[in-house]
């Protein structure tokens, strides 16, 4: 995800550059947007790729969990402290 990022950054910014000249009425270099183009380009299959992954790395431990803590039981019991509810696993 940091590469996908810094290049996003990057390139974002390297295209902002000369649109804000311009906005502001100056000579833009569209050779930096030129350069920059790419870059997001790039990164965003990066982006893209990175969540899939994440999301996938989630849904497998929620997933080991969920199975590791599919009985339970709950009852009324008594401890040091006074009397509260426990959950047997």
């Amino acid at each position: 995800m940091a590469i996908g990022q810094v290049l996003g950054f990057a390139g974002g910014s390297l295209i902002g550059w000369p649109l804000g000249t311009t906005l502001a009425g100056g000579e833009a270099n569209w050779t930096l947007a030129a350069i920059g183009l790419p870059l997001v380009l790039i990164s965003v299959p990066l982006s893209k790729a990175f969540n899939e992954h994440a999301i996938e790395a989630a849904e497998n431990y929620n997933q080991s969990i969920s199975q590791k803590f599919t009985s339970f039981r709950i009852r009324l019991g008594s401890g040091t402290y006074g009397y509260g509810l426990v959950i047997n696993l």
